[in-house]
């Protein structure tokens, strides 16, 4: 049995100096929670929707429906409403998201982010970054979490039975959120900056990685269908990836992915280049993409594309955790057709058109040549 309890306000408002402060606050909750040995509570922490989520044994023969519905919504309503209170779990979250932020690879993503989305890079990565995760006041995340849990909280339920149960979860959960307290409307938001495309550098002492990828629409709008397409296309086994670097021995692992929600949302690629390969993987890399976005994608990849598309949508879409989200969101989740070759290529055109590319790499290699540039080098 899952619950979800959160805030439909989500990131909106979370601005570039207070990046990950929500992610903070869902933490603490989580890490101060005093549940019932059988219930567990994590923090759920995406662009459109911020809270916690419990998961507890699905009803059993020793105790009457209502009652294990009830004593589950109780403690997670309590978690929700209480998370700031203990002094030490805002310690204990701190650690957790540092331990989770302290790699090369986070760095790389994060500085993509902030490209991507200048003012709010948590709409591409929710966590935000290590540098302002430690700079973030108590006050600060404590002040975040209390708008998150005066504003209009959403929940919902995934149980083997219904009977009325999520009738029994709310009133308890209305035991510690007021039901005049989940109504507020979410903060007024801006709009999402332009990107700022181009070559950006980082520090990192690991082995170099390249991160190549561009804003593309957001959850919700008809072309971003087509950005998970063209991930499916680019990434996997047998993927144009594997062939532009994997096959030639230029990188030991690579992958794309589409990073955001419903505010703003991006297509990533990550390579992690073998020794001595950076520049000639980050050459390949871009050369890819600004193929793609010329000629197309090529009829075989497509149709391969296509497929795995459909196989990961209903993997994501059978998985209970998925499931709850749906619920929460009270959207329909419909599973994708076949594409408009035509539209997606045009989408494609556009999308990784040169101009439009972020590129991530680390500090101190040789500057690439001028052709190769996406846009205004940033440093």
């Amino acid at each position: 049995m899952l619950m979800l309890l959160g805030s439909p306000c989500g990131l909106g408002d979370e601005a570039a100096e207070d990046a990950g402060s929500a992610a903070l606050g869902a933490l603490s909750a989580a890490a101060s929670a005093s549940l019932p040995q059988d219930v567990a509570v994590e923090p759920w922490v995406t662009p459109g929707g911020v809270g916690l989520l419990v998961q507890a044994p699905a009803l059993a023969a020793a105790e009457p429906p209502a009652a294990h519905v009830g004593r589950i919504a109780r403690a997670l309503g309590e978690a929700f409403a209480m998370g700031q209170d203990d002094p030490d779990s805002f310690a204990r979250a701190r650690r957790a998201i540092l331990a989770s932020l302290g790699n090369d690879a986070n760095r790389y993503l994060e500085a993509f982010a902030r490209a991507a989305v200048p003012n709010h890079p948590s709409w591409i990565a929710p966590l935000g970054g290590m540098e302002r995760a430690l700079g973030l006041e108590d006050r600060r995340v404590r002040a975040r979490w209390r708008a998150l849990q005066r504003s209009a909280l959403r929940f919902a339920l995934l149980a083997p039975a219904d009977g009325g149960l999520d009738a029994v979860a709310g009133r308890e959960i209305d035991r510690w959120l007021l039901e005049q307290a989940r109504g507020g409307a979410c903060p007024e938001r801006s709009a999402a900056a332009a990107p700022l495309t181009g070559t950006h550098r980082v520090l990192a002492a690991g082995p170099g990685r390249v991160l190549v990828g561009a804003r593309v629409p957001p959850a919700g709008e008809p072309d971003h269908e087509l950005a998970r397409l063209t991930a499916a296309a680019l990434g996997g086994k047998g993927g144009l990836l594997d062939r532009a670097l994997l096959a030639p021995g230029l990188a030991s692992a690579c992958s794309a992915r589409v990073l955001g929600g419903i505010w703003a949302a991006a297509l990533l690629v990550d390579a992690q280049p073998l020794p001595g390969k950076l520049e000639p993987a980050r050459r390949a890399l871009v050369e890819l993409v600004a193929t793609l976005a010329q000629d197309g994608i090529p009829d075989a990849p497509a149709r391969r594309a296509e497929r795995l598309w459909a196989e990961q949508w209903r993997a994501e879409h059978s998985d209970p955790r998925r499931r709850v989200q749906d619920l929460w969101r009270g959207v329909p989740s419909r599973p994708p057709g076949a594409p408009d070759r035509r539209r997606w290529q045009a989408f494609v055109a556009e999308a990784l058109a040169p101009s439009k590319l972020i590129v991530v790499v680390p500090a101190g290699e040789a500057e690439p040549a001028p052709a190769d540039e996406a846009g205004p080098r940033r440093e």
